[in-house]
């Protein structure tokens, strides 16, 4: 049930069946003292009000509820990077600059299986910030990932990212390089 609300969501975010779906979920998970489905549900639910209802006081609330079970169930300790993540997501969506960036960093500093989307945050947020040098470090920490080699699509939206800000750094060799390989890379796997 949450993987389906997960996929649906960004599949079709005005689909309004979602809320009451996952409210079920929830309901669900609860009576049957499923606490890994519970943490699921309210992580879903954030989502939903964050991208569905552009309630992003609603979703830090369900972000909150899903946290407040790992302090209760330390065996759910590993999915919470993936809301710390969230969280981040949602400052960063609302400007919120520092508190994003403390979220990014935490979740880098404790998951290597989220690194890559940390690491491309954050230099998405330097970049926001106007801290050009401290993007393109990013950009780059994160093109040497592993996790991005077998990633076309990645690899040539970070290039694309990595271009912007060379261009707004006036590094136009550097910009028009990183704009080539994004492009090959777009042309190479479509």
């Amino acid at each position: 049930r949450n993987q389906y609300t997960k996929q649906a969501l960004f599949a079709n975010p005005s689909d309004t069946i979602l809320l009451g779906f996952t409210h079920k979920t929830i309901a669900l998970a609860t009576e049957l003292r499923y606490w890994k489905g519970l943490l699921l549900g309210y992580e879903r639910l954030a989502l939903v009000y964050q991208y569905s209802f552009s309630n992003p006081y609603r979703a830090l609330e369900y972000y909150h509820k899903a946290l407040d079970l790992i302090k209760k169930d330390k065996d759910l300790e590993a999915l919470g990077w993936s809301i710390y993540g969230g969280i981040g997501t949602l400052y960063y969506e609302q400007e919120e600059y520092g508190k994003a960036l403390e979220q990014f960093r935490k979740v880098l500093r404790n998951d290597k299986n989220l690194e890559l989307t940390a690491t491309a945050n954050i230099a998405n947020i330097f970049g926001s910030l106007n801290q050009l040098d401290s993007a393109i470090y990013y950009y780059n920490k994160a093109l040497d990932l592993e996790q991005v080699t077998n990633n076309p699509t990645y690899r040539a939206n970070l290039y694309s990212n990595l271009s912007l800000i060379y261009s707004e750094a006036g590094q136009t060799d550097s910009a028009l390089v990183s704009a080539e390989k994004s492009v090959g890379l777009i042309e190479q796997y479509g």
